[in-house]
């Protein structure tokens, strides 16, 4: 019974690494378009 409980934990632990993994990537991206998107408003204001 333990070493199923260990299996099950490690499991999950292992899906949730990749999660973060995942999530970290797409904030990454997020945070980049974020950038991307405040500078073309900042220089579009500008010109206005």
């Amino acid at each position: 019974m333990k070493s199923h409980l260990m299996m099950v934990v490690r499991k999950e632990a292992e899906l949730l690494r990749d999660q973060i993994t995942e999530l970290t990537y797409r904030n990454q991206q997020l945070q980049r378009e974020n950038h991307i998107l405040k500078a073309i408003i900042q220089n579009t204001n500008l010109t206005i």
